[in-house]
């Protein structure tokens, strides 16, 4: 008998979540395997993601600027610093 997601009833979108199953309920076998290095690859991509968010936010931040719109370039700092802060954090789990 093969289990999946389904299986789990009102954890499945949890499971999916945290990948310990795909988009498809099936068991991640990565996961299953060797859970600690999938969690840290997991973290590392996210770490990743959060520096390219806070790229792009950086970017939008000097076009508000450009374009005179200073309460919006504060916002978008804002939320690079809020992405930075979320990079930090995760790498903090990592160590």
């Amino acid at each position: 008998m093969s289990l999946d997601a389904a299986d789990f009833g009102d954890l499945e979108d949890v499971l999916k979540a945290l990948g310990f199953a795909g988009d498809n309920g099936a068991l991640n076998e990565d996961w299953l395997a060797d859970p600690i290095a999938y969690l840290k690859t997991m973290l590392a991509n996210d770490i990743e993601q959060e520096r390219i968010d806070v790229a792009h936010y950086i970017k939008l931040s000097q076009l508000a600027e450009k374009e005179g719109y200073f309460s919006l370039k504060m916002k978008m700092e804002e939320q690079a610093a809020d992405e930075d802060g979320h990079a930090n954090e995760l790498k903090r789990l990592l160590s």
